[in-house]
């Protein structure tokens, strides 16, 4: 089953200090530049679509999953883990489902306000509202010429699951990474390709129904 940012997320305590060769955001216009892009780039993007890698590193040991993700306007997601072991985790918005056909096994959240942002660190509206929801910085470039590489950190202590993360675009503002620290010092790392803006989505890909011989766990949030 999927081991990454939803079973070793944690409430956020006091944000991160920055780095000292972090540019704050509202020193520099350079940075301020960079978010504005961001901001100007996702503010019109109803849905996302793309295959993704992921790597999770935790206590010692390291997994790596992929698959796809549709990410849509409002709080709908939908992330397809490949392999024998795969996972799904869908939600409409009102209820998340993570499903797991090897263990014939679906739980179901009712409350997304902590479970969603678990699997999804930073959504769409996020993206169109950056300097809103966090304290934004400008990493030097971590070996991927002309990209813009960002570190965010939560104006509201305790709204997001992580103790810092970090998001990597290209010169062109398409997202290419999400790097999650949690507050266990877990690291998750989610690599993006095949990035699409506002394809045709169907709204029913977001609904689940759980097959008859599935056990079905009810929850609360995270």
């Amino acid at each position: 089953m999927f081991v990454g940012l939803i079973s070793t997320a944690a409430l956020a305590q006091d944000p991160p200090k920055a780095p000292a060769d972090l540019i704050p955001t509202d020193a520099s216009p350079e940075v301020v530049q960079v978010v504005e892009g961001v901001e100007a780039t996702y503010k019109d993007v109803l849905a996302l679509q793309a295959q993704f890698e992921q790597t999770v590193t935790a206590a010692g040991q390291t997994r790596v999953d992929e698959g796809t993700v549709l990410l849509s306007r409002p709080r709908k997601m939908r992330w397809d883990f490949t392999g024998p072991n795969g996972s799904l985790f869908v939600t409409d918005g009102s209820y998340m489902w993570v499903y797991t056909p090897s263990l014939k096994q679906a739980i179901k959240y009712a409350d997304l306000g902590q479970a969603a942002s678990s699997v999804a660190p930073i959504e769409l509206s996020d993206l169109g509202s950056l300097r809103d929801k966090f304290t934004v910085v400008l990493a030097p470039e971590n070996g991927r010429k002309s990209n813009f590489v960002l570190i965010l950190t939560p104006r509201e202590t305790g709204k997001y699951p992580f103790k810092s993360v970090k998001l990597e675009l290209t010169s062109k503002y398409v997202l290419q990474s999400i790097s999650v620290t949690d507050t266990l010092d877990n690291l998750t790392v989610l690599n993006f390709s095949k990035v699409k803006f506002n394809p045709d989505v169907p709204d029913d890909i977001f609904s689940f129904s759980p097959p008859a011989d599935v056990e079905v766990i009810e929850a609360g949030a995270l």
